[in-house]
């Protein structure tokens, strides 16, 4: 009996882990794997020890009671978040202000409660047992296939090639800057009624050009990276359809020909990744990122998620660089100055949702799940971005004026983007809001002069590098394809994005 306890409470904790690393399987890595096993000791020790003692304070006459207390805890626990929105929008209809977080313990700590006052009938270990078995196969089988894959089934082609490199003979200091999802003016205004019109201004008066009709190679965030990052489409209608982020992810993470050809010229590499895609990948000269983006979001869930931004506690799941923001980069622009001349790449998440700022611009202790639904904070993001945009750039023009500085999106927003449709459907109001991008370069005036509107971002450095040298270099078409997420039956392959070209751009 004891045995089938202990089983029963180990299988109910196991499954919110299982289910969150089959989830994110593309991202996470040995150290991650390792993370996730010590989140899972720690969880199933608390358990058999509260297990134990009621155990013993019940003279073992509440086993079954006490295994259906702590799983329904458990369950609790780790769905914090959705309860707690369920919760939030209960007490909107109700027009009830406060009582959200009070409603939840008392939730938390009643059902529980409830439970070892009410349960007793063992057929209740049976069902937690079957429900901890079948909750925990299929992540399971998950994250068998994609280890089978990932030895060697990737699907797709890298396009590296050995090229001959001339020597640069100006080698100004380059910063290659993406802020997740930030929209291009026209679509701010489109879709969510915002003028940027003032920011955009200002970086043109800092000498910035920017690429008015600028939309994204592909609408998710490795694919368009890495594509900028390889000066290359990595995925066609005429490629084979791939079945991994891996190889994209090499690529952000510094296994590409930009970072290859700057080398060459002579160039050190600082990375920064907001993200577990873009984190540092042992190739840069300088990290400046954090390491703890995944402690951060496998505990955003539950009630832990609170405190991941405050005092020592806070410090050990999240430092500085976790999400990291534009003001991270300025931050350490003393640490790039002493490895000159650098290519920086820097991966930034806001304005990406959720919200990273609040209304003063400050970190937001409690950003919650990832989602496209509130479209007041994203705008509020945007600014303080700007603000943070406008104070870097001062920044570098006052330390460093000759310097290559782009500014970019890696894809726009999702605002009623229906992301389930077959990727030859989309529309062109859900293309043009998820394509169009802020695209912003400051460069001297000989490379400015090669620069147009609907420059789209596999086109940046095929632009920036023949700058250096005496290189020529052919620029590609600016194509824009559309790809769906994992679980969609059209992972793996693209579609062109046509549609009158675009409405004529």
């Amino acid at each position: 009996m004891v045995a089938r306890c202990l089983l029963t409470i180990l299988l109910v904790a196991l499954w919110p882990l299982v289910h969150f690393a089959n989830y994110n399987r593309e991202q996470l890595d040995g150290a991650d794997y390792l993370f996730l096993g010590e989140v899972l000791a720690v969880t199933i020790a608390c358990c058999f020890a509260l297990f134990i003692i009621g155990d013993l304070l019940t003279r073992r006459g509440r086993r079954v009671a006490l295994v259906a207390a702590l799983g329904v805890a458990l369950i609790i626990f780790f769905n914090y978040h959705g309860i707690y929105k369920g919760i939030e929008l209960l007490f909107s209809f109700l027009r009830i202000p406060r009582g959200h977080n009070y409603l939840y313990v008392l939730l938390g700590v009643g059902i529980p409660a409830l439970c070892l006052f009410v349960v007793k009938n063992d057929v209740v270990i049976t069902i937690l047992l079957v429900f901890g078995l079948i909750a925990n196969v299929m992540p399971a089988a998950g994250l068998l296939t994609h280890a089978a894959r990932s030895f060697g089934l990737n699907g797709a082609a890298s396009t590296k090639k050995n090229e001959t490199i001339f020597r640069a003979k100006f080698r100004p200091n380059v910063y290659y800057i993406i802020a997740d999802a930030y929209a291009r003016n026209d679509v701010l205004q489109k879709i969510h009624g915002y003028d940027n019109s003032r920011f955009i201004e200002a970086l043109k008066k800092r000498g910035f050009y920017t690429a008015e009709k600028a939309y994204s190679n592909y609408p998710i965030t490795f694919m368009s990276i890495a594509s900028t990052l390889e000066m290359n489409y990595l995925a066609t209608e005429e490629s084979e359809g791939f079945a991994s982020r891996g190889i994209f992810y090499d690529a952000i993470r510094g296994d590409n020909l930009v970072v290859q050809r700057f080398r060459a010229h002579g160039y050190r590499y600082a990375h920064l990744g907001a993200w577990s895609g873009s984190r540092c990948g042992g190739q840069e000269d300088k990290c400046l990122s954090g390491d703890r983006y995944l402690r951060t979001k496998v505990l955003q869930p539950t009630p832990l998620g609170y405190f991941i931004n405050l005092g020592p506690f806070g410090t050990y799941f999240r430092d500085k660089s976790t999400f990291a923001d534009v003001m991270h980069v300025k931050d350490r622009l003393d640490d790039l100055y002493e490895m000159e001349p650098f290519f920086l790449f820097a991966h930034t998440m806001p304005p990406h949702p959720p919200g990273s700022f609040g209304n003063d611009c400050r970190q937001n202790v409690d950003p919650g799940i990832a989602d496209w639904n509130d479209k007041a904070g994203y705008i509020r993001d945007v600014e303080c971005v700007n603000s943070q945009f406008i104070a870097l750039v001062d920044s570098i023009i006052e330390r460093d004026a000759d310097a290559i500085v782009i500014l970019q999106g890696d894809h726009g927003t999702s605002f009623g983007v229906d992301h389930s449709m077959r990727i030859e459907r989309w529309p062109f109001d859900a293309f043009h809001q998820r394509f169009g991008i802020l695209l912003a370069v400051r460069v001297r005036h000989a490379c400015r002069e090669k620069l147009y509107p609907s420059l789209s971002p596999v086109n940046i450095f095929r632009v920036i590098l023949p700058c250096l040298t005496d290189e020529t270099s052919e620029l590609l078409p600016d194509i824009s394809y559309v790809s769906a997420y994992e679980k969609h039956e059209q992972y793996g392959q693209v579609y062109r994005y046509r549609s009158a070209e675009k409405q004529a751009q």
